[in-house]
């Protein structure tokens, strides 16, 4: 009995998991397959992709034959997915994972069919359920019939031992019902012993010597009965699946269902065998109850085994009549095939080949049987030709026996045949389905229904490539004929016996011999002379017809019944009454239709694709809670609206530690939020073009008079141009012969975003006029690693700015520009109008207007609060109840679900220093643009703010792909960055997905913590730390935008896979080591060792340190408890730094594959 082992081949098993409910699948691998020590599996986004985060990735475990796969957190997977399993390291099982909401997938166990490869490739479907026995039962009955119609096909090609076995199963047919009979009285007999013995099984005392004594005599007589079988020539070959069965069931209590060697003359002797043991358990009670004591752990186990043998016995019996009447069969098969099949099944000889006994092959003309199984030897020598007979062909059917019906339809598709007339073919060749391949026709002509590449009758005719002396005269014969003269014709076109059909005479006119009746008769043929009245109607239906205008056409195609089929109307369009046409795909674009029917497309009426924004909340069955971030205003008093992010509810709890009023928001779009004071823009000349910023004097090298530049500068550290000191804000401008200053609104150096004044002298700022009364605001600014930049813009109409609180009683000289406004503080009239806290008075055409507030609901620090949204969160506004202008964080949850599109085009992104990581990006995407801003020392607030300000001056980056990378200038504060990532989704069509968030990298700092380096940043990432800030910040990345984020610490992660070099933070240690035991990045991505005087291999770790080390030898280094390393290098202690921040170039090109990875999967 051969095992069966698990093959290189992968087979495919698909999974489908209900999403709502953690999932177990038990998978049990048949008897006699070799066991794996191991099974491990993981999920990936496709066959291709990249392996999913930690938290879905499944377990697999193994106990004796059942595998267990449990996958703890499916809602986390996507809806498709792929994954694989292996077996001691090596991918066994791979296949799809769709999760769905299916409920009949709701229970947390599922068995099903599992295909598994055998040693031969052969797939083979074994269902796993409790009852594995009979599952083998049945699999052996399969298997016997199977290998019954095996042997039977192979006595096609023996037609004279086909007769011989035929004779022989029709015999064994006869006795199966009186064999199957005594073997069922046998099996009785059995039953009847094992119950006896039961019985008295608790009073009987054994000697367990005498017990293996009667095992050892019970299997010699199985070994006797099958040397017996061995030695009976009555019959077909032994049962040895039935015997190897008997004896696996008395040594292992398994039943073998692996043999599938069993053929029918087989079948026969099983019965036989069964018959003789019958006997022999007559002769041997005492051998009957040694085999009982044998299988001493379970008695109810061998009934059914016993049971199992009596229904195997029963399916044996009808399988050797089946084969029987095969084999009859196949004998009349066998005699039309014998020619094809006879003279050997295995081809030529070929050397360094396994064969088994009775292969036969072709040597020299020869056919050759083999007399045994083995291996060929390199020639057909007197050695090799010593385990080869000649083989003699047998005849299993007379001469002329054989007719064209008695063959196999196989048989039949090979040979000639004779056709009715209907098929208009006299002979030709047919498939199996009787289609015709080729023949000849009623006219004799041969004709190929389909004809290959490069055929005659295919397209290998090409242009003049068959010259007239290539035609023969049946050809020439159907071509134009030069006449005699006396014939008096030219040229004519004759039959075979030359008679004339048509042709041209000597004058030069044409002539047709005979014409038929109705024919114009060769007279009519005169320019002119056939009138449209001469012609049918259905000669008509093909002219073009002139149309009365009344109809409204100038004319068109008419049919027989004078109906329109097409037709020019008078205006010149095209009208067909019915009309038909199929567009191939991806033929007609947004730009083909219609701006009407593009607007009935695109939500908002947009006719520019790139802008479709659709968000509906679906109450949380594909949506998600997330949070929705403020703060309250520099202004104090004024009311912050939330960011308009869709949701049908604001909830939460008020986390700010300050008690909070909100409210339903006032409508005003507050654009400034606190006054400042006055501006007056400096007269100097026009600045007309903008070149950029600058933190010293610019080149003057091209400038033109009016080409100016913003100036960069750190706060308290002013620079000089020309003599003039600017800060960071300021213009300079040049007049063309030097620069001059234009100062921008001061204090400049401490404004913030949302700071106004009032323009107090008409003039320019920044290429923007301003008249008296306008109000100009901070509404930028930008970090260059350090300096920074103040960008100031005019509020414009629809904007406001937020002047303070008044009290109406007492309230004078209030600012008069236009759309400004005051929050009352107290109950009072001003201006005639009476107000209550929090009514608003507002600027509007010169007049001061009341704005009633809406209700204010009060929430104190710890409370929840629930506010119910019509569509966005930005309909609610909130502020200090005390009106401080401390700003404080306020952070609410909502509902809302993304409608994805997948669009294409140039990216732009905006980072802060860490940006210096995409630098390789620009060639990897190419031909596509690609525009870096980095702002150095940015926060999200502030890099969010440059989005902001490049919309305002031109959108130039309107419908790009947006990449975002910030957050690391402030890791802690999540609410910052939750809103900076909100707003900016929607100020680039959120729902399209055409954005991208790469996750904070954070820094690698290091404390130690009496027994080694922690690095915290990046360990609590790798153990999943609720307190660990960066952590949050992507477990809220996934929430909100999974799938167009990508983490910046997992693809520096998996990279540190393989990676051989020592990480010196943690001695002895690799950096793939460090990276796989405590998520730690390679410290190669930091510390730069080409600059170093050692390698990593060279450094002796001598202990943690932070004073200063003496003595020691070369290389020799301490750790410090804060990760630096101090090293002597040559008897000199030398401590080594490193940018904690700032990774080095080499990662670069793992962000660009990651990012041109993420565009290739979204298809963008």
């Amino acid at each position: 009995m051969t095992t069966n082992i698990l093959s290189d081949q992968v087979s495919t098993l698909r999974l489908e998991i209900f999403r709502d409910n953690p999932w177990r699948k038990v998978l049990t691998l048949p008897v006699g397959f070799v066991l794996p020590t191991g099974v491990t599996t993981f999920v990936y986004a496709d066959a291709d992709g990249a392996k999913l985060g930690d938290s879905v990735q499944p377990n697999a475990s193994i106990s004796g034959r059942e595998i267990t796969l449990e996958y703890d957190t499916p809602w986390k997977l996507p809806e498709q997915a792929f994954h694989k399993i292996l077996f001691d390291g090596v991918v066994k099982w791979a296949g799809p994972v769709v999760t769905t909401r299916n409920t009949s997938l709701g229970k947390a166990e599922q068995s099903g069919t599992v295909l598994i490869v055998n040693q031969e490739g052969v797939e083979v479907e074994v269902p796993y359920t409790t009852d594995f026995l009979a599952l083998e039962a049945r699999n052996a009955a399969q298997s016997f019939a199977q290998d019954s119609e095996t042997q039977a096909n192979r006595s096609e090609s023996e037609a004279d031992r086909s007769q011989q076995q035929a004779n022989i199963a029709t015999e064994s047919n006869e006795q199966l019902s009186g064999y199957f009979s005594e073997t069922t009285q046998y099996i009785g007999t059995a039953v009847d012993h094992i119950d006896s013995i039961q019985e008295n099984i608790d009073t009987q005392q054994v000697d367990v010597n005498q017990k293996s004594q009667q095992v050892a005599q019970n299997t010699n007589t199985v070994n006797t009965a099958k040397q017996s079988v061995d030695d009976s020539k009555a019959h077909v070959d032994q049962v040895k699946g039935q015997i190897d069965g008997i004896k696996s069931n008395i040594d292992t209590q398994q039943v073998d269902v692996n043999n599938k060697s069993i053929q029918v003359d087989q079948n026969t002797n099983a019965v036989n065998t069964a018959k003789l043991s019958v006997d022999d358990s007559k002769a041997h009670v005492d051998q009957v109850k040694g085999q009982i004591d044998t299988i001493q752990q379970d008695v109810t186990t061998k009934q059914g085994i016993a049971t199992d043998s009596a229904t195997l016995a029963g399916q044996k019996a009808n399988e050797a009549n089946t084969s029987a009447g095969n084999a009859h069969a196949s004998e009349v098969n066998a005699a039309a095939s014998a020619q094809v099949f006879i003279d050997g099944n295995k081809g030529d000889w070929q050397a360094a080949t396994l064969y088994s006994k009775g292969d036969r092959v072709f040597v020299g003309g020869s056919s050759y049987e083999r007399k045994t199984s083995g291996l060929s030897g390199a020639s057909f020598d007197a050695t090799e030709s010593q385990n080869w007979q000649i083989y003699a062909q047998g005849g299993g059917a007379s001469n002329g026996s054989v007719g064209i019906n008695t063959l196999s339809t196989t048989v039949q598709s090979l040979i000639w045949q004779n056709l009715p007339p209907e098929s208009g073919y006299l002979v030709g060749l047919l498939d199996a389905k009787k289609r015709i391949l080729f023949g000849f026709k009623l006219d004799g002509s041969f004709a190929v229904t389909k004809y290959g590449l490069g055929s005659i009758g295919g397209a290998a005719l090409v242009d003049a490539s068959i010259p007239l002396a290539k035609l023969g005269t049946d050809a020439t014969s159907l071509f134009w004929q030069v006449m005699p003269s006396e014939s008096g014709y030219n040229i004519a076109l004759v039959d075979a016996k030359k008679r004339i059909y048509f042709g041209t005479k000597t004058d030069g006119s044409f002539v047709a011999t005979k014409f038929a009746v109705s024919s114009i008769g060769g007279t009519a043929l005169v320019d002119g002379t056939i009138t449209l009245a001469k012609l049918g109607a259905d000669v008509k239906a093909y002219f073009w017809q002139d149309l009365p205008v009344e109809t409204g056409y100038i004319g068109g195609f008419l049919d027989a019944k004078k109906r329109i089929l097409w037709a020019v109307r008078l205006d010149g369009t095209f009208y067909a009454p019915k009309f038909e046409f199929t567009l191939g795909n991806n033929v007609v674009g947004m730009a083909n239709l219609t701006t009407d029917v593009q607007n009935a497309l695109i939500a908002g009426g947009s006719t520019n694709v790139n802008e479709r924004v659709v968000v509906e909340d679906d109450n949380l069955l594909r949506g998600k809670v997330v949070d929705i971030a403020t703060d309250t205003g520099i202004g104090g008093a004024n009311f912050m609206r939330f960011p308009r992010f869709r949701t049908p509810v604001l909830q939460g709890i008020n986390t700010s530690g300050q008690a909070l009023e909100f409210r339903r928001s006032s409508g005003l779009l507050t654009k400034a939020e606190k006054y400042i004071g006055t501006f007056t823009p400096a007269a100097t000349i026009q600045e007309l073009v903008y070149k950029g910023t600058t933190g010293s004097s610019p080149v003057t090298t091209g400038l033109v008079a009016g080409d100016y530049y913003a100036i960069r500068a750190t706060v308290g550290t002013p620079i000089v141009i020309n003599s003039q000191s600017y800060v960071g804000g300021d213009l300079t401008i040049w007049d063309g012969t030097q620069f001059v200053k234009k100062a921008a609104p001061a204090p400049t150096e401490t404004a913030l975003i949302g700071h106004w004044w009032v323009v107090d002298t008409a003039g320019r700022f920044d290429g923007v006029s301003y008249a008296v009364g306008d109000i100009i605001y901070c509404v930028a600014i930008a970090s260059q690693g350090g300096p920074y930049t103040r960008y100031f813009t005019k509020l414009k109409a629809g904007e406001y700015a937020f002047a303070g609180e008044f009290n109406p009683a007492t309230l004078t000289s209030p600012i008069t520009s236009e759309n400004v406004y005051y929050i009352a503080s107290a109950t009072g009239t001003y201006d005639g109008k009476t107000f209550v806290r929090g009514d608003m008075l507002i600027r509007i055409l010169g007049t001061w207007h009341k704005v009633t507030s809406e209700i204010i609901t009060a929430i104190a620090a710890g409370s929840f609060f629930s506010f119910n949204c019509a569509a966005f969160a930005d309909e609610y506004e909130v502020r200090r109840a005390d009106v401080s202008a401390t700003r404080v964080q306020v952070t609410a949850q909502g509902r809302s679900a993304y409608s994805q599109k997948a669009s294409i085009g140039s990216l732009v992104a905006y980072t802060d220093s860490m940006g210096a990581n995409l630098l390789s990006l620009a060639a990897l995407v190419a031909p596509r643009t690609f525009a870096l801003n980095a702002f150095g020392g940015g926060t999200s607030e502030q890099i969010l703010s440059m989005q902001k300000y490049h919309i305002l001056n031109g959108d130039p980056y309107k419908g790009w792909i947006h990449l975002w990378y910030h957050g690391q200038n402030n890791t802690s504060d999540l609410a910052q960055y939750k809103k900076a990532v909100e707003e900016g989704i929607n100020m680039t069509g959120a729902r399209d997905r055409r954005f991208l968030f790469l996750g904070v990298l954070g820094q690698r700092n290091a404390l130690y913590n009496g027994t080694r380096l922690v690095i915290d940043a990046q360990e609590g990432r790798f153990q999943k730390s609720s307190t660990n800030a960066i952590y949050n910040i992507e477990t809220y990345l996934d929430s909100v935008v999974s799938g167009s984020w990508i983490s910046t610490y997992q693809v520096l992660l998996s990279s540190a896979v393989g990676r051989t070099t020592i990480d010196p933070t943690f001695p002895g240690m690799t950096e793939a080591a460090v990276a796989s035991t405590y998520g730690v990045l390679p410290f190669s991505y930091w510390f730069d060792w080409t600059a170093a005087p050692f390698t990593a291999a060279q450094l002796n770790f001598q202990g943690y340190s932070d004073a200063t080390p003496t003595g020691g030898s070369n290389f020799d280094y301490y750790l410090t408890t804060t990760g630096n390393l101090v090293v002597n290098v040559s008897g000199t202690w030398t401590t080594y730094t490193y940018d904690r921040i700032h990774t080095l170039s080499t990662v670069r090109t793992l962000y660009a594959t990651a990012i041109q990875n993420w565009l290739t999967t979204q298809k963008y």
